[in-house]
């Protein structure tokens, strides 16, 4: 059977390059299976299961891709937020998508608290991936997990929002697509070899901020392929015209 999906290539080659981030350093498919699977255990220990929601606030960093490989592990909707959204229309997201559990970066925290004053139907358990003050961080969740893989295992979701342009940002609820998420990635990744990228070729430059609709779903198929993918982390500081850019693939 062809070696393809993350889940595979963390098991059969561990040691493959995963993710190389602006700095030249790099994060193995072994280190980055094995700190999602703590975090998948992680969160279903405060409770979390199939179908529930959580959201990120996050730049382009290892922390990001973590969450999102959790929440496709066990089942969970992933809202991304933009990180340059104001207090209250972090709120609305977060009250709309009903989310249990929200991981936002140490240069948000602000925003944060002013969004977690704000809300009305929701009440997620608040926590950073770096150091905010007063915020409880993303280790205390992850330590003594077991970095083995969760039990009862189901893919998840993708919950993306509009702009809210002509109104709140509403969002994207797809439904679940029920299967293991080897299968799910298997479906992903033969998307990127519609563009001629075939398992564990080339390096994916991804320009565009992962918290903006442009990357999804693509720097899902060639991560999944085996590819590694580059990230610019451009945090807080993206502008309108950059966060169009997207992401591209580049041959080696």
């Amino acid at each position: 059977m062809t070696t393809i999906g993350f889940w595979t290539y963390a098991e059969q080659q561990p040691e493959r390059p995963a993710i190389i981030d602006h700095g030249g350093s790099s994060v193995t498919y072994g280190e980055l299976h094995r700190r999602a699977n703590r975090l998948a255990h992680g969160l279903q220990s405060q409770g979390l299961k199939a179908g529930d929601a959580v959201a990120v606030t996050l730049g382009n960093e290892p922390a990001f891709l973590e969450v999102a490989l959790a929440a496709a592990q066990i089942g969970l909707y992933l809202t991304p937020i933009n990180v340059r959204l104001t207090g209250p229309e972090m709120a609305h997201i977060l009250d709309d998508c009903r989310a249990k559990v929200w991981i936002v970066g140490e240069r948000v925290d602000a925003a944060a608290r002013q969004a977690a004053a704000d809300l009305v139907t929701s009440a997620p358990l608040l926590l950073a991936a770096g150091k905010a003050p007063g915020i409880t961080p993303l280790d205390d969740l992850t330590d003594g997990q077991p970095d083995t893989p969760p039990a009862e295992r189901t893919a998840g979701q993708v919950m993306l929002y509009t702009s809210g342009t002509t109104g709140q940002p509403k969002g994207v609820r797809r439904p679940l697509p029920g299967v293991e998420p080897e299968a799910a990635a298997r479906l992903t990744a033969g998307l990127a070899m519609l563009f001629g990228l075939t398992p564990g070729s080339g390096v994916h430059l991804v320009a565009a901020p992962l918290y903006t609709p442009p990357p999804w779903p693509s720097p899902r198929p060639p991560f999944t392929s085996g590819t590694p993918w580059c990230c610019s982390n451009g945090g807080t500081s993206w502008g309108p015209s950059s966060s169009s850019n997207g992401g591209r693939s580049r041959r080696r």
